[in-house]
């Protein structure tokens, strides 16, 4: 993987505000992605001080959100389709930072499948796989395009 300078996630995420959940990308090629963030900042997703589960799987999410938009130069409108095998081996707390890891298994018209997981050093605190749908350019073109 190439390292990735820090570089605004808006450029590259179509989530913004409360919803734009992972702080940097750190490397990426065109089938994998390492991302960092924390949710020491942040309010949405934390309850009592730990990260909430959906929130773990959303980063995941996210960050192939993000690959899509480095590999497209912009970001690219899409849907988490579904999740499957996601297991969560340890409770995150919201001032740690956490490494999520996503590898591209396979696309198929419009169907993204990543496998992908949220990590502490190396230790994998949450992971599983995911199916997402992103639309071609032309389908996509059609979409509304999210405002700075």
């Amino acid at each position: 993987m190439m390292a990735a300078p820090h570089q605004d996630m808006r450029r590259y995420v179509p989530h913004r505000g409360r919803m734009s959940l992972l702080d940097r990308v750190v490397a990426w090629d065109s089938e994998h992605i390492l991302a960092e963030t924390s949710f020491a900042h942040r309010d949405y997703g934390v309850r009592h001080g730990l990260v909430l589960e959906p929130f773990q799987v959303e980063c995941v999410a996210q960050a192939a959100a993000a690959l899509m938009g480095l590999l497209s130069e912009g970001p690219r409108p899409g849907l988490l389709v579904s999740v499957n095998n996601f297991a969560f081996h340890r409770i995150l707390r919201r001032d740690e930072m956490f490494a999520v890891r996503v590898s591209v298994v396979r696309s198929l018209e419009g169907f993204l499948f990543v496998e992908g997981g949220v990590y502490r050093e190396e230790e994998c605190l949450s992971g599983g796989d995911l199916t997402l749908y992103v639309p071609g350019k032309e389908e996509s073109a059609l979409a509304p395009h999210p405002k700075d």
